[in-house]
């Protein structure tokens, strides 16, 4: 009767109403059900099941972790307080704790009065935002990346404590950055970097089509198309002439263009590599004028870093014990380090 406190829906509840007197068995076993139904489906709702959070968007990679049915009512079998056991199911993070706390004053503040555009607005914005926080995995590491997107700023936490707070670079709305979680498990001082296949197909690829090496054309060659994106092809490995190709003709996504270390380097010094589906990392990036404003959604949905050599530093003492001089110097020499222990990176979107 409380769930509207926490963000849930008391309607959605269907609970038994029994008569006074002494009710038969039969009239008691169907209470009993009914109840079960109800206390399953708070403890779905409550873990973030109400929705698959892709149906909002597809940008939402994201698995809430409902409880397991027979677990939940095994454990209700043996608790003393059905109540406060599932009050535990919500998440406990104290994020959601303070949102929970100001949807009640929220709500509070607009009782036996006219509800305003705004206060309404306010309420659905915090209820969103509880609703992601269900969708979170329930323990985010006791040392972790958290990349907030509308904020666009990267932090690394151990143990509640702040160590790298820094602004970053987010996809554009056409190109925007994915929310999910996975671990980090490489850093890559010096990379090279591989034009990813929407680029290929959408950007590069009109661009090659476009283009003539004949001697009276005015436009440019393949292989100036190339060079002036500092990019080099190649065929199942086997590097190739691009001005041999008629590249209206072939599928572009056979070839790989690949563009090698250097200072004008998209990635630029450093990468942080946590395997995804989606082919997204944190990056330095040579276009440091970038981070000087307050709007920063300007990549393909990959994140581009403040102060990566930083977050370098703070990630490699947590994971090797690494001084600042020994960071330095296989950025240096460049180096494609493997992290002993896999580091939880989470890309969230909250909006309050």
């Amino acid at each position: 009767s409380k769930a509207d406190d926490w963000g849930l829906k008391a309607a959605d509840f269907d609970l038994p109403q029994l008569s006074g007197g002494s009710p038969g068995s039969e009239v008691l076993a169907a209470a009993e059900l009914k109840l079960a139904i109800a206390v399953l489906k708070y403890a779905r709702h409550a873990r973030g099941g109400r929705l698959r959070p892709s149906s909002v968007s597809s940008l939402f990679d994201q698995t809430p972790e409902i409880a397991d049915p027979v677990g939940v009512m095994k454990d209700l079998s043996s608790n003393a307080d059905a109540g406060e056991y599932l009050k535990r199911l919500h998440p406990q993070h104290p994020q959601f704790g303070r949102l929970r706390q100001a949807l009640i004053n929220a709500r509070g503040s607009t009782a036996g009065a006219a509800t305003t555009k705004k206060s309404s607005a306010t309420v659905r914005r915090i209820l969103a935002n509880m609703e992601r926080w269900r969708w979170i995995p329930r323990e985010l590491g006791a040392f972790y990346v958290w990349d907030d997107v509308p904020a666009q700023r990267a932090q690394v936490i151990s143990d509640g404590k702040v160590l790298f707070n820094e602004r970053m670079v987010v996809g554009k709305p056409r190109t925007p950055t994915p929310m999910f979680s996975a671990d980090m498990k490489y850093i890559i001082f010096h990379p090279s970097w591989g034009v990813p296949p929407g680029m290929k197909r959408n950007e590069l690829w009109p661009q090659l089509r476009n283009s003539n090496g004949g001697w009276f054309s005015s436009k440019p060659s393949a292989s100036a198309v190339l060079r002036s994106h500092g990019l080099h092809v190649t065929r199942g490995g086997v590097p190739v002439n691009p001005d041999s190709i008629d590249w209206s003709k072939v599928n572009i996504s056979n070839y790989h263009f690949k563009q090698p270390p250097g200072p004008t380097n998209v990635l630029g010094i450093v990468k942080f590599r946590f395997p995804n589906r989606h082919n997204v990392y944190m990056h330095d990036t040579p276009e440091r004028h970038l981070f000087g404003g307050k709007e920063r959604a300007f990549s393909h949905g990959c994140m581009r870093i403040q102060n990566p050599i930083r977050l370098a530093e703070v990630l490699l003492k947590h994971d090797k014990g690494w001084n600042k001089r020994e960071v330095r110097q296989r950025k240096r020499r460049g180096a494609r380090i493997e992290l002993s222990t896999p580091i939880p990176v989470h890309i969230a979107y909250f909006t309050i």
